[in-house]
């Protein structure tokens, strides 16, 4: 009898999480009111995972995404917007091949894995010859093999307006969501940069992200639709919201920034924060939010910014770019100097990314930081593509998500943010 009571109160609990699962914080932002044009429009999801381990430079988000695609059964996306094939990273993803191919063999696996591999290309890049270069990549590692077919896309940037985004999902059960490239900067250890594991229903909005862009920017007649087919695992009893938010491609030479979901919710976590801002970002020039963090830090949140000493300096000098890194700096402090006096370096705290805590990393060579990561209230995470520049607020596709998840905020400013803010270095106005 006693057991039957407490099946029918795990059920009715399991329903109730169902039913009223939803994000207060989320829901306050006022984002899914708002009208985008297709490509920039946000998705909640409730019944989510998120695996507890950030995956921490290049060699342990690549033997992750290795794994997925070893373990894959019907699909795999893969979207990056730089592929090199004489890398490491493009030799994890070959090895997957391989070793998914005996796998099924093994296993006595029928049917065919269909592997999508969209990959952004500047507009003084050909796609014939990179058609050919990931042709010989094929060939060379003995890919083309019975019951495993290899799709390749380009996603054709229009000057600035470039692929950005950084994802692998595996059979709309599994996702990785990514800063890092299959380029040489992430050969060998490569640059500090993290990774991220979901599933449950938020697969379906990563998977139609990637399906979409295909489609839209790709190939219209020739497209993966694995997706509409994908039922959310199964996580009744999980309540994990995560808005997934998006940018969509603008290729014009200008730094004002577009009214899309994922600049809202950048500006909404912030504009919103009560206690606490945690920032990694490689650079950092967005006037507006820049703006929003001074306000912030004004009104006694407790503002800290992890930034990359010099990264892409000349770039980001540019017209319309935003500035560089030092530049920012400056500005945001000069701006809340006359406010707090002598408390500014307390409620504003920016430091240079080191790793070894006595000088900081220079340059836009690994093992700079290229990491994207935020912490709003130890509550509120984001992780994606975006970095905080014009680029990325203004010109680039993007991706990113943000989970409502107390738990994983803490446990990550603890064993992440906190290690990597005290080995880094104060910027000149604070020492």
């Amino acid at each position: 009898m006693f057991r039957c009571f407490l099946a029918v109160l795990s059920l009715l609990i399991s329903f109730d999480v169902k039913a009223h699962c939803t994000s207060a914080v989320f829901d306050s932002w006022g984002i899914m009111d708002q009208s985008y044009s297709p490509g920039r429009e946000a998705f909640l999801s409730t019944k989510n995972s998120v695996e507890p381990s950030i995956y921490v430079y290049s060699d342990a988000i690549f033997r992750r995404i290795h794994q997925m695609v070893v373990n894959a059964d019907k699909h795999v996306y893969v979207q990056t917007w730089k592929f090199e094939p004489k890398t490491k990273p493009a030799l994890y993803l070959a090895d997957a091949i391989r070793k998914l191919h005996a796998r099924r063999v093994r296993q006595r696996k029928t049917g065919t894995v269909h592997i999508w591999l969209m990959i952004n290309i500047i507009a003084l890049q050909n796609e014939v010859n990179e058609r050919e270069k990931l042709q010989a990549y094929i060939e060379d590692h003995g890919l083309n093999l019975p019951g495993i077919e290899i799709h390749l896309g380009f996603f054709k940037a229009n000057l600035l307006g470039a692929n950005h985004v950084k994802t692998v999902s595996a059979d709309g059960k599994v996702a990785l969501i990514t800063g890092a490239n299959f380029s040489s900067n992430n050969n060998g250890k490569g640059f500090y940069d993290l990774g991220f594991v979901v599933r449950g229903e938020v697969l379906s909005h990563v998977d139609y992200d990637f399906v979409q862009t295909w489609r839209s920017k790709v190939n219209r007649a020739h497209y993966p639709g694995e997706w509409r087919a994908m039922i959310p695992s199964s996580l009744a009893s999980t309540c994990r919201p995560i808005l997934t938010t998006r940018s969509w491609v603008l290729s014009n030479l200008t730094d004002k920034i577009r009214s899309n979901s994922m600049n809202a919710a950048f500006i909404e976590s912030v504009e919103n924060a009560k206690k606490t801002v945690d920032i990694i970002t490689p650079n950092l020039n967005v006037t507006r939010f820049m703006t929003a963090l001074a306000s912030a830090a004004n009104r006694g949140v407790r503002v800290r910014i992890i930034l990359s000493k010099g990264f892409i300096q000349f770039g980001q000098d540019l017209p319309t770019r935003g500035g560089n890194n030092s530049v920012s700096v400056r500005r945001i402090y000069d701006a809340l100097q006359p406010h707090l006096g002598n408390r500014t370096c307390n409620q504003l705290q920016i430091r240079w990314f080191s790793q070894d805590g006595v000088s900081p990393i220079r340059g836009t060579n690994p093992p700079a930081s290229h990491a994207k990561f935020m912490i709003v209230d130890d509550r509120i995470v984001y992780f994606g593509s975006a970095n905080m520049d014009n680029q990325s607020w203004v010109n680039s596709r993007e991706l990113a998500l943000f989970v409502d998840d107390r738990n994983l905020a803490s446990q990550w400013r603890n064993s992440l943010f906190d290690d990597v803010f005290n080995r880094s270095i104060n910027v000149d106005q604070c020492q």
